[in-house]
């Protein structure tokens, strides 16, 4: 597993993303054979949608973990249209975290975002298994506090640049994957 934060977002309502399905060669993540992207809501809420029109609201304390990287909307109140989230992206003093802030002024949503390379996956009947959009809440049940503690961590790591920053991020977003992977498998049995 590789894994990594690459993006930092501030979104005020009304707002309306698109996140792409093929990243292009200026974007953290270009260089991946295959991606699953998560997306951990720190505060407020929005409407996830995937490309085949799944919807979903999430809020605060969500983990969103979308395992093969299609593309989707984000969304809050009656934004006037979809941006493409790569127009938007500016370098963070944290190299390789790109951020975000983007809004009609209302009420804020933030929204960190993160990947993991995971070509080795493909290819095994748990991953193959998963639905196309999996939400955990960090609830407080045991694994669901342990899931918070690594969520918070992550979410203070991607607003400091401090030596080895990015290194303990990816690290975060593994255990991060195995322990949604886990949590998943454990409801299946």
């Amino acid at each position: 597993l590789t894994g990594a934060v690459f993006l930092n977002g501030r979104f005020t309502t009304p707002f309306g993303l698109l996140a792409p399905n093929q990243y292009d060669a200026s974007l953290p993540m270009a260089r991946m054979r295959h991606i699953s992207i998560f997306h951990l809501i720190a505060s407020g809420g929005c409407m996830i949608e995937t490309a085949s029109g799944q919807r979903r609201e999430v809020r605060a304390g969500d983990v969103v973990l979308m395992p093969f990287a299609e593309s989707h909307k984000l969304w809050s109140g009656d934004a006037p249209e979809m941006v493409a989230t790569e127009e938007m992206f500016h370098q963070r003093p944290v190299e390789g975290i790109w951020s975000i802030e983007h809004g009609g002024g209302g009420a804020e949503t933030r929204i960190v975002c993160g990947y993991i390379e995971s070509s080795e996956f493909l290819f095994t009947p748990l991953f193959r298994s998963l639905p196309e959009l999996l939400v955990e809440h960090t609830g407080e049940d045991k694994v669901g506090a342990l899931i918070a503690s690594t969520v918070r961590e992550i979410l203070t790591l991607a607003d400091t640049a401090s030596p080895g920053t990015q290194a303990m991020l990816g690290r975060l977003m593994e255990l991060l994957f195995v322990e949604l992977l886990r949590r998943h498998a454990g409801r299946m049995a």
